[in-house]
């Protein structure tokens, strides 16, 4: 877990500026990932706009708001995935040696079990270090760049969807659309914070 939460910390640092080294690197990954995205929502929602216009508008604001949020929980899922990936794996290579003093001669039982351990702390370190670090980082990058347009309320996409949605409802009240997509759009950073918090157990 220190790995997942130091990728998250420095994904917030680099986001605020406070970490130039990494800031390029992040913030291009970052865009990298909303424009895959947005790309793949577009490409969903030009498949139903054939049959139901109407429909597939609507739910193009309601995604383009939400992806944010939605691309940071998914992030932040993927991390946590790799959190408990990393203790399964690393936990029966150790089982795997201690086994070897059932089957094996002494000194080679206690050879297994070093080798088994090296690989464990390897494959522990390697994950961490190069998958649920960068993976958190993004996700922290992503989070704080994206709350912050929302905090100062200029989002472009809550803005022209409080648009789209009083063309395409006849509801003639912007101030219930925005209060909506706003909600719409915290509610990904919500439910990643909630995912980063919650224990990442081998069972779950």
């Amino acid at each position: 877990m220190i790995f997942f939460f130091l990728g998250i910390a420095v994904g917030v640092a680099a986001s605020l500026g406070y970490v130039p080294v990494l800031a390029h690197v992040i913030d291009r990954a970052t865009t990298t990932a909303v424009t895959f995205g947005t790309n793949l929502t577009t490409t969903g929602v030009h498949h139903l706009s054939a049959n139901h216009p109407s429909l597939a508008s609507a739910l193009g604001v309601c995604l383009g708001v939400a992806l944010p949020g939605l691309l940071c929980l998914v992030l932040v899922v993927a991390a946590k995935f790799g959190v408990v990936l990393r203790r399964a794996a690393g936990g029966l290579l150790v089982v795997a040696g201690v086994a070897g003093f059932f089957f094996l001669p002494h000194q080679q039982a206690i050879l297994v079990l070093g080798v088994s351990a090296a690989l464990s702390a390897l494959f522990m370190f390697t994950t961490g270090m190069f998958i649920v670090a960068p993976l958190g980082a993004i996700a922290g990058a992503l989070a704080v760049s994206s709350v912050r347009v929302l905090l100062s309320g200029k989002d472009q996409a809550v803005n022209a969807g409080i648009a789209t949605l009083t063309k395409l409802s006849g509801v003639n009240d912007p101030q219930v659309w925005k209060v909506t997509l706003v909600v719409l759009a915290w509610s990904g950073f919500v439910a990643a914070v909630l995912a980063a918090l919650h224990p990442a157990k081998i069972s779950s």
